[in-house]
């Protein structure tokens, strides 16, 4: 029987491009790891000691570590203690690379924490074989653990909407007649202090009615389909902005006025959410607002990206996971929390996303990502349902 070889290097070929973290204090040890590596497509990050490779892990983020066990400042077998020690890497494949091939030594290297062992001089089919073994199962783990973490997002967004709704409907419900008999008490009542009275009360409704709104994301209708030009769109929202904020405060506006990509009006309130929260975020410095467009692999433009930048007080981690939870908000102000949870549904209605980033003390960035309309509309200026745009 006839046995067909397949080269090594096309043989061991990654389905998705890993990262590997190669700790070894001989030069030409490196150069050769690396050199098979990088000819299979694989991103390598070096270093020649213990430390610098503690270092690179937590820079780089590998997907699998190839360590020596005699290095010039900690062993490898104490590195690889320290890496299983933090939670994060208990699953990151270490394999060993060293000329230590006593069975106490291959022993006390799985004690530490090894994935596998592999002996000096390399030989590069079995190297390979076995760095992508373990890499395959890394990447797998890896995509399982995103797609979690993507599934339990989006359950926790639909139960949110769901009692968002929820109790929005039921308010209204209780709102409607208070708000018809106080119309009428209106309407009825000559001037004078008890009319005075009723209308406070109206406003209050009309103010309890506009949160509702808020927490369902009403603001951006359902039902409202119409486009307009982007760069008009952008430069109201701007002109509406400019003169409320501080003094020292300025606005850039990074996009072409004249841009006629068409818009969904009903986004607009989404972004001026977004706009809000960077004015009361800011108050030296600058806000920026930019225009992207992305293109897909067919070369149309997919993607349409908003970006919001500011330089306030930035994120810290807490307000970044929270910050679209409806009613979280680091201000005292009854309604606050509700912007931000709007914009995000507004943008889902059109396949679209919004996202924020940042840190503490370096400002923020804001980015709303909808598909891009211009091959999608129709003559009519209206709306027609195109393929999702994720982050």
């Amino acid at each position: 029987m006839k046995t067909t070889h397949h080269s090594s290097d096309q043989h061991w070929i990654p389905r998705h491009k890993g990262r590997i973290l190669v700790v070894d204090d001989s030069r030409t040890q490196r150069a050769l790891v690396t050199s098979l590596l990088e000819k299979r497509g694989l991103t390598v990050e070096t270093a020649e000691k213990g430390t610098e490779g503690l270092e690179k892990l937590q820079k780089t983020d590998p997907d699998l570590v190839l360590l020596d066990v005699v290095l010039p400042d900690i062993d490898g077998f104490r590195l690889c203690r320290l890496i299983r020690s933090k939670e994060r890497y208990q699953s990151l494949p270490v394999i060993f690379i060293t000329s230590l091939d006593k069975r106490e030594d291959i022993l006390r290297g799985f004690a530490a924490g090894a994935s596998d062992y592999v002996a000096k001089p390399i030989a590069p089919e079995e190297f390979m074989a076995r760095v992508m073994a373990h890499l395959n199962v890394a990447l797998l783990h890896r995509e399982r653990l995103e797609a979690l973490e993507l599934l339990t997002e989006a359950k926790g967004r639909l139960q949110r909407t769901a009692l968002a709704e929820g109790l929005a409907h039921n308010l209204n419900n209780l709102l409607a007649p208070l708000m018809g008999n106080l119309s009428w008490l209106d309407s009825e009542l000559p001037e004078g202090e008890p009319k005075k009275a009723v209308r406070e009360m109206l406003d209050v409704v009309e103010r309890l009615h506009q949160v509702i709104q808020a927490l369902t994301g009403f603001l951006s209708s359902r039902s409202s389909t119409t486009t307009g030009p982007i760069g008009h769109h952008l430069s109201t929202l701007c002109d509406g902005l400019e003169p409320q904020l501080p003094e020292g405060v300025r606005l850039v506006r990074s996009f072409d006025p004249n841009d006629q990509t068409p818009l969904p009006q009903a986004i607009l309130p989404a972004i001026s959410a977004l706009l809000t929260n960077a004015a009361e975020a800011t108050t030296e410095g600058q806000i920026e607002i930019s225009v992207q467009k992305e293109n897909a692999e067919s070369g149309d433009d997919s993607c349409l990206t908003i970006e919001i930048r500011d330089t306030g007080k930035g994120l810290d981690k807490k307000t970044k996971h929270q910050a679209f939870i409806p009613f979280f908000s680091t201000k005292d102000v009854v309604g606050a929390g509700l912007g931000l949870h709007a914009a995000q549904l507004a943008a889902e209605r059109f396949g679209g996303t919004v996202t924020l980033d940042g840190a503490p003390g370096r400002g923020a960035l804001a980015r709303l990502r909808i598909p891009n309309l211009s091959r999608t509309t129709s003559s009519s200026g209206r709306y027609v349902t195109q393929k999702p745009c994720r982050s």
